[in-house]
């Protein structure tokens, strides 16, 4: 610890010095010397930056305590207040600070009208020149201070002074700045462009959620839909909802009917199966398909299955042979292919077709079968079930009734 507070000592009463040969060097300050003397003063040591108890340099704007001589120039009877630094003095002007403490009438860059700092020439209305110390080397001049004091001009031209800085060494990172100042203005220029294309897109997606959807009245509910919804029959142009469409197609189907009108009152458009197939269920196309595959065969060779929980639809295809027996493909049951009858074995179709109604039942061909069997014939003699006397019209009496 006591060696550390001792480096500490020394370092505090420490103080950089400026050399024309090696530069800058550390040097102890003397605590007899109440003030110091012209080349001591300020500018000639090195640059310190501190942030409070300093002044800021015109050129980099930086506060720095150590700055270069006072200029000796009044402007209406008031000293110049500008201030340079010694390294922006050195870099900028040519000017270094140990020779210009020298000096008791020096007058500061800006008021002899050469300061390039970038206010200073955006007030004349130029660029900005940057460090010109490698410029003047490369241009042949002994310093920066020569080249801004060509032609013995107070002011130099910014036109000029470019031509003089950009050399042979200097115009490659002339071309870098310009390439950088480029691509920074083109992304500039992007980022526009990309702000405007959200702009646009934000504003458009309000104006598609605002879009009015159109509705239709269903001419059998009459109920508002979407038009997405609502099935048109082109050649009248009804407009129905699916489920109606969807319904009334299927009603008459069922009823076996193949040629589908329009709902509509009086209108005698027809259906297309192709047209309504995107609104029908799959059953409904395979039957209305089934029926029209029976419109276009023959009614001569078409038939039923004679029982009436199967009713499939049958095809005579016999070829001219008389069949009588057949089964049904469908109930696997077996009827006459000659009267479209349930099958009556033992009877031919003449005198099956003789028989009432009521006699073509299967009990009542076991009946007649069973007559054969005993040789019964018709008497047409009418008796009572009940005493078995002769029935006659009074016969009401019989107590056995």
């Amino acid at each position: 610890m006591a060696v550390t507070k001792k480096k500490l000592e020394e370092k505090k009463n420490s103080k950089t010095t400026w050399t024309a040969d090696s530069g800058c060097s550390t040097q102890p300050i003397p605590e007899s010397s109440s003030k110091r003397p012209r080349n001591n003063s300020s500018g000639v040591g090195g640059r310190i930056y501190r942030s409070q108890n300093a002044k800021s340099c015109h050129q980099c704007r930086q506060k720095t305590v150590y700055l270069a001589a006072s200029c000796e120039k009044k402007i209406k009877d008031k000293e110049c207040t500008i201030h340079f630094c010694h390294k922006c003095l050195l870099n900028r002007y040519g000017e270094k600070a140990e020779e210009v403490a020298l000096l008791h009438d020096w007058i500061c860059p800006r008021c002899r009208g050469i300061c390039n700092c970038s206010r200073c020439m955006k007030k004349r209305g130029h660029q900005p020149t940057g460090v010109l110390a490698p410029a003047a080397k490369a241009s042949g001049f002994a310093s920066v201070s020569d080249m801004l004091h060509l032609n013995n001009t107070e002011s130099l031209g910014s036109q000029e002074i470019t031509d003089a800085a950009v050399s042979s060494k200097n115009r490659k990172a002339v071309d870098k700045e310009n390439q950088v100042e480029k691509t920074s203005s083109s992304k500039k220029k992007s980022r526009a462009v990309l702000e405007l294309d959200v702009c646009s897109t934000r504003k458009k997606k309000p104006v598609a959620a605002k879009r009015k959807v159109e509705k239709t009245i269903c001419e059998i509910c009459v109920e508002r839909k979407e038009s997405d919804q609502m099935f048109t029959i082109q050649s009248c142009f009804h407009s129905y909802c699916f489920d109606c469409i969807g319904k009334h197609v299927v009603t008459r189907v069922e009823e076996n009917i193949t040629i589908i009108k329009c709902p509509g009152v009086n209108c005698k458009a027809v259906l297309e199966l192709d047209v309504c197939r995107p609104v029908l269920p799959q059953v409904v196309i395979h039957r209305w398909e089934d029926a029209l595959c029976q419109e276009f065969i023959d009614a001569s060779r078409r038939f039923y299955c004679p029982f009436r929980d199967c009713s499939a639809p049958l095809l005579n295809d016999d070829g001219g042979k008389v069949i009588r027996e057949s089964e049904c493909p469908f109930c696997h049951r077996l009827f006459c292919a000659q009267c479209f009858v349930p099958w009556h074995p033992g009877i031919n179709c003449e005198d099956f077709q003789r028989l009432n109604e009521d006699e073509r039942g299967r009990e009542d061909l076991m009946v007649r079968d069973l007559a054969k069997e005993k040789n019964w014939a018709r008497c047409h003699f009418e008796f009572c079930y009940g005493c078995e006397k002769q029935w006659t019209k009074d016969h009401g009496g019989c107590q056995r009734n």
